[in-house]
């Protein structure tokens, strides 16, 4: 079995689209076209692991959780920084539930 480490990664990048849930407790998905990858620090100081180096410069797809649906502002073409951890595989990206930093 895989072990999933706790990892977040601060994004920025230009949104490129916001496909919004159909169904009031469904996610949504961003795509965003990433700038810059940066860390982001625990609440000790150190730095949660990074594991999405390689995604500066591609165009990633982000699951919204539903909580944080209602906050989701950005429209194509604007820019966007927040928090964002990989799950088991490399291209299954989560937002943090408080999203835009």
């Amino acid at each position: 079995m895989t072990q999933i480490v706790e990892n977040w990664s601060r994004i920025s990048g230009r949104v490129e689209s916001w496909d919004a849930p159909t169904s009031p407790n469904d996610e949504g998905i961003l795509t965003v076209r990433v700038k810059q990858v940066g860390s982001v620090a625990t609440e000790k100081g150190a730095a949660y692991p990074n594991l999405l180096e390689r995604v500066k410069g591609t165009t990633v797809r982000i699951r919204v959780p539903a909580a944080a649906v209602p906050r989701v502002r950005a429209r194509a073409g604007e820019e966007i920084t927040l928090d964002v951890r990989r799950g088991r595989s490399p291209d299954l990206l989560f937002a943090h539930p408080a999203l835009e930093k």
